[in-house]
């Protein structure tokens, strides 16, 4: 069979297929275009990485966006820092250290962190951060996840999950002192990762995955 041409740059397409550099070609899609001439395939160039911190010492170790602002846990210890669109870095609070891990999610009010000194909630309006120490929340807990309005942690080491009080990160308890907690049935492999896959929460073992579904239960609605 003889190999065919394939046409990359068509005559109509000179505006958006300029010339393209290595690091154009490793960050690009093709766009099939239809014309007069047949098919025409458009090799079309996205941006690369830049630097956007002028510090080099706030290496990140977790990050996150919120409406439109990056937050990341600054590897050094200093906390929690945010970029916005225009490049102006701002620190926000301390408390949570990046070692040996960190992980953050969101309800558009509160990020809540898990970091290596402990889980924090960061209130986004008034800028403030807090050690979650209600003791229904596990402690060594090492994946978080948003989902049917409500942060879901796991519990390490077992195959716990607990969920929060509805946007409230810091509230982690039902009738005064009940946790708010499931397990993770079909396999005895521990739970490491909970993900909102679709509204789906995902609960991911070492060597299971099942997916649960809201169905408005009291007190953990899954």
């Amino acid at each position: 069979m003889a190999l065919q041409p394939v046409n990359l740059f068509g005559i109509n397409l000179h505006a958006d297929s300029y010339a393209l550099a290595c690091e154009n070609r490793l960050n690009c899609f093709y766009d099939i275009r239809k014309n007069d001439t047949g098919d025409t395939i458009a090799v079309i160039g996205t941006p690369g990485s830049y630097t956007l911190v002028p510090d080099p010492t706030k290496v990140a170790v977790a990050m996150h966006v919120v409406n439109n602002i990056l937050y990341w846990i600054a590897q050094d210890g200093t906390g929690l820092w945010s970029i916005d669109t225009d490049g102006n870095v701002t620190f926000c609070a301390g408390g949570p250290t990046g070692s040996p891990y960190a992980q953050m999610a969101d309800c558009y009010t509160q990020i809540f962190i898990i970091a290596g000194s402990g889980n924090w909630v960061y209130d986004i309006a008034t800028a403030t951060m807090t050690l979650v120490t209600d003791t229904n929340c596990p402690s060594n807990c090492t994946s978080v996840c948003f989902i049917s309005g409500r942060f879901v942690v796991n519990k390490r080491n077992t195959r716990e999950f607990y969920c929060s009080a509805a946007l409230d990160g810091l509230t982690w308890t039902y009738l005064g002192s009940l946790p708010m907690f499931g397990t993770k049935e079909q396999a005895s492999d521990p739970l490491f990762m909970v993900s909102s896959q679709n509204g789906v929460l995902a609960l991911m073992g070492n060597a299971s995955i099942e997916f649960w579904q809201d169905a408005g239960l009291t007190p953990v609605p899954f």
